[in-house]
C-alpha cells in the first residue's frame, strides 16, 4: 500500500534544486589524470557546492588527490565490500578503514586531509529499495558510529537532519521523483553552464548499464529502475531538504494497534447496531484516506495493514459478543415467554375462576389476528368434546356435529399434535379463507380443541401464524391440565377426615404457601 501511495501523487517535472547526478560508464571509470583533474576543476570553477565520488579512481594518481584536498568540499566513498542484510547485524569486529569491510583506500590518499565516508547498496526488501544507511558501527576506539557518505554530504552543508536513525525511508513521492542529469564528458570538457550548479552537490557514480537489473523502487519499476548513482542521488535529496518518510518502529507499531484497540473495545460497544455497522465500513476508507494525507504532506507512514487488522479483530470480536448477547437474551425470552403469557394473561385466579374460558379468548383476540376462533372442552369421562366459547362469530357456526375425538379430524390433529387443515368445520367460511384444527393436550391428555379459521390477507405469514398457534396451544393445554388437578386437589384437601388425618390448620404456613403455588416444588 506503501508503494501505491508513493505512485499517486502527480509527476513533477521540475528537478532537485540541490543535487546533480553524474553518471559514468566503466570506461570513464577508468581514466586518467587527463581526464579526472580537467573534470575536478570544471566543477570548482563553476562553484559546485559540493563534489561527491562513490569510488576512488583507480588510474588517478597522488596529483588528483592532492587537487582534490585543496577544494575542502570533495568527498569519497567507500563502499562496504560484501553487502550486508541489516545494518544492525553489521560486525562490530571489522572497523570502518578495515581491508576486509570496505573497499581499500589508494596508498597516497594518507599523505593528504580527505574527506572519507562510508556506504553500502541500498536495503533490499524483497526486490523493492526504499531505505538508505545512515549509519554504521564501527569498531573504533574513538568513534563507534560513522556516517554514509550521503549524510556525510548533508551534514556538511548544515542541512542535515537533527537526528536520524541507522536507516532512512527515501522519499519518492513528487518533485523527488526528478533529479537533473548532467554528462560526464560535458563536465570534463567544460561545456557546462555555471547557475546549474549554484548551491548544488554534484554526485558522481556509475550508471546503469545495458544488462544491469538497477534497483527497484516504489516508483521506479522495471525497465525505470535506477542506478545506484541516481538511488544515492535521490536519498541526498531527501536529507537535503528534509522529506525523511518517518517510519514507526516496531514498539510504535504496537503503541498504536493498543490504542486502537483498546479505543475500540470501549467505544464501539455502545453504539446502536446501525451505528457499529456504519462505523466499521468507514473506519476502513477514512484509514486509507488518512494515511495517505498523513504521507503526502507530513512525510508520515501509518501501518495501514497492522490498523486494519487489528481494527478487525476488534469489530469481529464486539460482533461476536453482541451476537452471542442477543442469542443468550432471544433464548431467556424463549423460555421465559410461557411465564410471561401468564403473568399477563392469566393472573393467579385463572384457576379458581368460573370464566377461565374467557381469560384464554382474550389472551388469543389480543396476540392474534385470527378470523374466527371456537373452543371445544372435553366432556369428562367420555371421549367426546363440547363447544365452550367463540371469537369474531357464534358458536352455532360449526358444520361438523360428531364431537367425538377418536374420530377424524380430530383424531388426526392429536395424531400430528399441530394444526392442521379442515374443511366444512365451519359453516359459511369464505371460498379463499383457511379452516384449521389443533388439539389443546397435555401430558398425553387432550384438555379439548382450538378450531379458527385464517383469512386469504394473513396467507404471506401463514408458517409464522401456525408456528405461534401451536405454542398457544400448548400453553392452553398445560394450564387447562393443571386447573383440573388444581381442582382436584382442592376438592381433596377441603374432605375433613383428610384434614383431621393431616393435622391441618388454617395457620399451616406450609399448605398457605402450596396453595399460592399448586405446582411447585418445593
Amino acid at each position: 500500500m506503501y508503494d501505491t501511495f508513493c505512485k499517486l501523487p502527480p509527476k513533477s517535472t521540475q528537478g532537485s534544486k540541490k543535487v546533480i547526478i553524474v553518471p559514468i560508464n566503466p570506461e570513464q571509470l577508468y581514466s586518467d589524470d587527463e581526464t579526472w583533474i580537467p573534470f575536478l576543476n570544471n566543477l570548482h570553477d563553476v562553484n559546485a557546492k559540493q563534489i561527491l565520488f562513490s569510488f576512488f579512481p583507480p588510474r588517478a594518481s597522488e596529483q588528483f588527490y592532492a587537487r582534490a584536498s585543496e577544494f575542502k568540499n570533495v568527498i569519497f566513498g567507500r563502499q562496504k565490500q560484501l553487502p550486508i542484510t541489516s545494518l544492525n547485524v553489521q560486525t562490530a569486529h571489522q572497523p570502518c578503514n578495515g581491508a576486509s569491510a570496505f573497499v581499500p583506500v589508494p596508498d597516497v590518499v594518507d599523505k593528504y586531509t580527505l574527506k572519507i565516508a562510508p556506504y553500502d547498496l541500498p536495503v533490499n526488501q524483497y526486490g523493492i529499495h526504499r531505505f538508505e544507511h545512515a549509519l554504521f558501527p564501527c569498531n573504533e576506539a574513538k568513534k563507534q558510529i560513522k556516517p554514509n557518505f550521503i549524510l556525510a554530504a548533508a551534514q556538511m552543508r548544515n542541512e542535515a537532519p537533527q537526528t536520524i536513525d541507522s536507516q532512512f525511508a527515501i522519499n519518492f513521492m513528487a518533485i523527488n521523483r526528478v533529479l537533473p542529469n548532467i554528462s560526464f564528458e560535458s563536465i570534463r570538457s567544460g561545456n557546462i553552464v555555471p547557475e546549474l550548479f549554484q548551491d548544488r552537490t554534484v554526485l558522481v557514480g556509475l550508471g546503469k548499464s545495458s544488462d544491469s537489473p538497477g534497483f527497484q523502487t516504489p516508483v521506479h519499476t522495471g525497465s525505470r529502475s535506477l542506478s545506484l548513482v541516481e538511488y544515492n542521488g535521490f536519498a541526498l535529496d531527501t536529507l537535503i531538504e528534509n522529506r525523511i518518510i518517518q517510519w514507526p518502529g516496531r514498539y510504535a507499531i504496537l503503541l498504536i494497534v493498543s490504542g486502537i484497540v483498546i479505543v475500540g473495545l470501549f467505544v464501539f460497544p455502545l453504539f446502536s447496531d446501525t451505528l457499529f455497522f456504519i462505523g466499521a465500513g468507514l473506519f476502513y476508507p477514512l484509514t486509507v484516506i488518512g494515511s495517505f494525507l498523513l504521507l503526502r504532506y507530513a512525510f508520515v507512514w501509518l501501518p495501514v495493514m497492522q490498523i486494519m487488522a487489528a481494527a478487525t479483530a476488534v469489530f469481529m470480536f464486539i460482533f461476536g459478543r453482541k451476537y452471542m448477547s442477543k442469542n443468550q437474551f432471544a433464548r431467556e425470552v424463549i423460555l421465559n415467554k410461557s411465564e410471561q403469557l401468564k403473568d399477563r394473561f392469566f393472573p393467579d385466579g385463572f384457576y379458581a375462576s368460573q370464566a377461565y374460558w374467557a381469560k384464554v379468548v382474550n389472551m388469543v383476540n389480543q396476540t392474534l389476528n385470527l378470523e374466527r376462533v371456537i373452543f371445544l372442552e372435553k366432556v369428562p369421562d367420555d371421549h367426546r368434546v363440547r363447544e365452550i366459547i367463540a371469537l369474531n362469530t357464534s358458536i352455532e357456526n360449526i358444520q361438523e356435529r360428531r364431537r367425538d375425538y377418536e374420530r377424524t379430524p380430530y383424531s388426526t390433529a392429536i395424531m400430528e399434535n399441530r394444526p392442521i387443515e379442515v374443511t366444512s368445520f365451519f359453516k359459511r367460511v369464505k371460498e379463499e379463507d383457511v379452516q384449521y384444527l389443533v388439539p389443546l393436550s397435555y401430558a398425553g391428555q387432550v384438555q379439548g380443541f382450538w378450531a379458527f379459521v385464517i383469512s386469504s390477507r394473513n396467507m404471506r405469514e401463514i408458517n409464522y401464524i401456525l408456528s405461534i398457534i401451536r405454542n398457544f396451544a400448548v400453553e392452553i393445554g398445560e394450564l387447562l391440565y393443571k386447573r383440573a388437578q388444581w381442582l382436584a386437589e382442592k376438592k381433596k384437601n377441603q374432605n375433613l377426615f383428610r384434614k383431621l388425618l393431616a393435622v391441618e390448620t388454617r395457620d399451616d404456613l406450609y399448605h398457605e404457601v402450596k396453595g399460592a403455588f399448586p405446582f411447585s416444588r418445593f
